[in-house]
């Protein structure tokens, strides 16, 4: 049993057969891993969006490379949230000024 393991270990089909096999995998892994990145694209354009200003989205568009990063986010100064009273109990509708 062992002399048959060992006869196709050393048989050139079974290589070749083998070499091919793991072409075929590292093709379908690189064919996946494409379409993959493909598929996280706009994920990673709102990630990097996000850490943006404004002024800076409507001068370059949404899909450029951000040329600096700020994490100073939330409410500005001088910024009130109104909250009027509700329609219905289930909804609030709120507004920010500044």
């Amino acid at each position: 049993m062992a002399s048959i393991a060992y006869e196709a270990a050393l048989d050139p089909h079974a290589q070749a057969a083998r070499t091919r096999y793991a072409a075929y995998r590292i093709a379908v892994y690189a064919f996946l891993t494409i379409f993959a990145l493909i598929y996280l694209l706009p994920l990673l354009v709102i990630v990097a969006n996000s850490f943006r200003e404004l002024p800076e989205i409507t001068q370059n568009g949404l899909i450029a490379i951000p040329r600096s990063l700020s994490l100073a986010r939330g409410r500005r100064p001088g910024c009130t949230i109104a909250s009027p009273a509700p329609a219905r109990a289930s909804i609030t509708i709120s507004t920010i000024r500044c």
